[in-house]
């Protein structure tokens, strides 16, 4: 039977999920593709492979921006003007 994804509520699952589950998953949809190159639920999980990854990229980045606020105020790189 065909798995079906949802694609706005598997996204929504991906934000709750842990780095390690999020990973796991990654890990068990190639392993998934790899054992049936021609699967007719390969499409699903590809889709799996593409929301989790994104989700891990977007947390990594998320992180790069706080690291980058932080040390800018520690620099005092923002200029504040007074009157």
């Amino acid at each position: 039977m065909k798995k079906k994804m949802i694609a706005w509520q598997y996204q929504k699952k991906t934000k709750s999920m842990s780095e390690e589950q999020l990973r796991l998953t990654i890990r068990d949809a190639k392993k998934s593709r790899a054992q049936d190159p021609k699967g007719i639920n390969n499409d699903y999980y590809d889709h799996e492979i593409n929301y989790c990854s994104m989700e891990l990229q977007e947390r990594k980045n998320q992180k790069r921006r706080w690291v980058d606020a932080l040390q800018m105020k520690n620099k005092k790189l923002v200029k504040v003007e007074t009157a």
